[in-house]
C-alpha cells in the first residue's frame, strides 16, 4: 500500500506574515523607526583670533563688528543699524565732534608762541619727536594748542625759580671751599675784579653765562687775585683800586642789606670812596 501523503503547506496568511515582522509584545526590543533627517549644527562661535563669517546681505556701509544675525542666521539690518548707532554716539561722548588727531605728526600745525618766545629757536628735531609722540598719544589739534600754551606759560617761573636755587647751590658750593665768610667774599671780590678787568660786552656775557658756575668762580677768583698782586703799587693810603670797588658794588653782600657780610663790605665800599673820591657813595 503506498504511503500516505504529506499534508500540504497552508497557504501563507498574509496576515501572519505581517504578524511575524511585528514587534513581540513581550519584546523591549521595538522595529526600529525611519531615521529622522539631521537636524542642522547649531552656529558656533569664531574661534579668537579668527575672522567672523561675512554676515549675508551686508552692505558696505555697515563695519563687519557691526553686524548682527537673525535667528535665521541671515542679517538683520535693523538691530545692526541700532548697534552701529549706539557705537557712534559713543564715539562722539568720548572724543568730540569734528576734532580729531591729524592723520600724521607731520600734519599737526604749528601752536601759536607768545610774543616773549617768538624769537627762541625751536631745536627741529625736538619738534618733530614731541609730535610723534603727541600722535601717538592721540592728541588732537586743539589739544595740542593746550599742552603748548600751558608749557609757555610756566617756562618763565620755571625758569626763574632754577636760577634762584642755582644762586643758593653755588653760594653753597663755594662755601665749602672758602668755609670762613670773610675768605669767601674776599675771593668772590677777586672773582668780580677778574670778570670786571674783561671789556664790558664779553664782562657781560661772562656774567650772564657763568655767574652760577661754583668752578667758574673758583677760577677766576684766582686770576683775580693774581691781577691785584700784579698791579703797580698804589698811592698810600689807597687800599683799593676803581675797579675793586665797581667789584665789591657789585657784589649781593654789598646790594643786598640782608646779606650778613653787607654791613662790612658797605663799610669797604665807603672808606674806598671817601679816600678817593672824597665823598660816600650813593648806596653806602
Amino acid at each position: 500500500m503506498p504511503p500516505e501523503a504529506a499534508p500540504a503547506p497552508a497557504p501563507a496568511d498574509p496576515s501572519a506574515a505581517a504578524n511575524a515582522a511585528a514587534p513581540s509584545q513581550d519584546s523591549l526590543f521595538t522595529q526600529p523607526a525611519a531615521a529622522a533627517p539631521a537636524a542642522a549644527p547649531a552656529p558656533q562661535d569664531t574661534p579668537p583670533g579668527e575672522p567672523k563669517p561675512a554676515a549675508e546681505g551686508r552692505p558696505d556701509w555697515l563695519p563687519e563688528k557691526y553686524a548682527v544675525l537673525g535667528a535665521d542666521g541671515k542679517l538683520d539690518l535693523a538691530a545692526s543699524s541700532q548697534k552701529l548707532a549706539d557705537g557712534y554716539s559713543n564715539a562722539v561722548k568720548r572724543i568730540g565732534t569734528g576734532d580729531l588727531p591729524p592723520e600724521s605728526p607731520d600734519a599737526y600745525k604749528d601752536s601759536p608762541i607768545p610774543d616773549e618766545f617768538k624769537d627762541v629757536p625751536l631745536d627741529p628735531e625736538l619738534t618733530r619727536s614731541f609730535r610723534e609722540r603727541a600722535h601717538k598719544a592721540g592728541l588732537t589739534q586743539s589739544q595740542l594748542d593746550f599742552v603748548m600754551g600751558e608749557y609757555f606759560g610756566v617756562v618763565p617761573s620755571l625758569l626763574n625759580a632754577q636760577a634762584s636755587f642755582t644762586a643758593d647751590q653755588a653760594r653753597a658750593e663755594l662755601s665749602k671751599v672758602w668755609s670762613n665768610p670773610a675768605e669767601l667774599q674776599a675771593n668772590m671780590t677777586h672773582a668780580e675784579r677778574a670778570v670786571s678787568s674783561l671789556p664790558g660786552p664779553l664782562a657781560q656775557q661772562v656774567r650772564e653765562k657763568y655767574g652760577t658756575d661754583p668752578l667758574f668762580w673758583q677760577f677766576a677768583a684766582q686770576y683775580g687775585r693774581e691781577v691785584g698782586e700784579d698791579r703797580s703799587p698804589q698811592s698810600p693810603g689807597a687800599q683799593a683800586t676803581a675797579t675793586d670797588v665797581d667789584a665789591l658794588m657789585r657784589t649781593d653782600a654789598y646790594r643786598n642789606p640782608k646779606n650778613p657780610d653787607h654791613a662790612k663790605v658797605s663799610a669797604q665800599v665807603r672808606e674806598a670812596f671817601e679816600k678817593r673820591f672824597g665823598t660816600a657813595p650813593a648806596m653806602a
